[in-house]
């Protein structure tokens, strides 16, 4: 999805169409997901682990976006799916994409004022 990505706006929507598709959240992915957070936080060796995979995924954002704006966005990413797979009411495809392109920078209008 990121791999054909040109510019920032287009990585903005492919990160919500990342947390709003079933390619991640699937429950498959999902429990993998917990697990890893499980045994990684049991296992203090295993720290590496995970600081490798959150800095991979920041490198590829880093592609469109400032490190820290990357480093926001990858926790955003990780904390949205967690809650799109478990809220009652997930938000929709468009409330996603005006959070993150919050996030990386772009001017809205807030809702209701």
């Amino acid at each position: 999805m990121l791999c054909r990505v040109t510019n920032r706006e287009q990585a903005c929507d492919a990160i919500a169409e990342l947390i709003f598709s079933a390619q991640v959240t699937t429950a498959r992915n999902m429990e993998l997901m917990y697990q890893l957070y499980a045994f990684c936080s049991s296992q203090p060796a295993l720290k590496g682990v995970m600081q490798n995979w959150m800095r991979r995924s920041q490198q590829t954002l880093e592609q469109w976006f400032a490190p820290d704006t990357a480093r926001g966005l990858d926790a955003f990413i990780e904390g949205m799916t967690l809650h799109f797979v478990t809220d009652r009411a997930p938000l929709s495809k468009a409330a996603i994409r005006l959070l993150v392109g919050q996030l990386a920078g772009e001017r809205a209008e807030e809702e209701g004022r």
